[in-house]
This record gives C-alpha cells, sequence and structure tokens, in this order.
C-alpha cells in the first residue's frame, strides 16, 4: 500500500499476466505511446506508418531476429496494456478522489480534484485509443475480453 494505493491480489494477477504477455517485446513501447499519444481519428492514418517505421528502424540497425509477423503479434498482444492500464488507473481515481474529500483545507482539496479530473480524463482517452487500436487490427473484436 502506497499513498492510499493498494494492490489487491486481483491487481497483481492482472498485471503479471501482462508482464507475462509482453515482457519482452519491444514493440510494447510503440502500443503505449499510440494509446496515450495520437488521438483516435487519427489511428487509421497513423498506425501502419508507425508500425512500418518502427520495424524498418530495427532492420536498418542491425536487428535482423525479429520478423513483421513476430513483431505485429507483440503489437496486437501489446494493445491489452493500454485496457489494463485503463483499470488499474481507474482505481488510482478513487485513491486521489478519496484524499481529496479527506483534505482539510480547501486548497489541497481542490488541488486533489484537479488532479482526479486529470487522471479520469487519462484514463478515458487511453481506453478510446486501445479499443481504436484492436479494431483497427481486427483483434478481439466479438470476443469476451
Amino acid at each position: 500500500e502506497r499513498r492510499g494505493f493498494k494492490l489487491s491480489a486481483t491487481h497483481i494477477v492482472m498485471l503479471s499476466l501482462l508482464h507475462r504477455c509482453v515482457s519482452n517485446a519491444p514493440v510494447r513501447d510503440l502500443a503505449y505511446f499510440l494509446c496515450t499519444s495520437i488521438l483516435p481519428e487519427r489511428l487509421p492514418e497513423v498506425l501502419d506508418k508507425a508500425l512500418k517505421a518502427y520495424h524498418d528502424t530495427l532492420v536498418a540497425n542491425g536487428v535482423s531476429t525479429y520478423s513483421w509477423e513476430d513483431m505485429n503479434a507483440d503489437f496486437d498482444n501489446a494493445i491489452w496494456i493500454a485496457a489494463a492500464l485503463c483499470c488499474l488507473t481507474a482505481k488510482a481515481y478513487l485513491g486521489i478522489t478519496r484524499r481529496a474529500e479527506e483534505a482539510t483545507t480547501e486548497a489541497e482539496k481542490a488541488r486533489g480534484y484537479a488532479m482526479a479530473q486529470r487522471v479520469l480524463l487519462n484514463s478515458t482517452n487511453a481506453a478510446m485509443r486501445s479499443s481504436k487500436l484492436a479494431e483497427l487490427r481486427g483483434r478481439y473484436i466479438g470476443r469476451d475480453l
């Protein structure tokens, strides 16, 4: 437990599974970037270019053991990171809100609520982007996540 944020056994299992899915996948950084930084409406035009540029850069710099197919499979798994981060961020939002409610001054409360709103906005945006990425990749559609 740290600053009012306590990981449950469910959180730990989720993080462990995520780590196992993508811990050795270099492309997870690209997935994270796309899920946190690119507007959902721009993802269709950016996604294929970003994946190609990423793989081309690896190859140009001597990486010969990471095939296009492997990278794409790793990328599809990495989309799960953003979805899981959204869930964990929602938990952080609740903790921040609770601390804001318990604040002793109005200034502390205002700062706490403002931080909670930023966390919620970032989480919501990442959820929309990860959903759009999954849709664009044609993965997980019509399947229970």
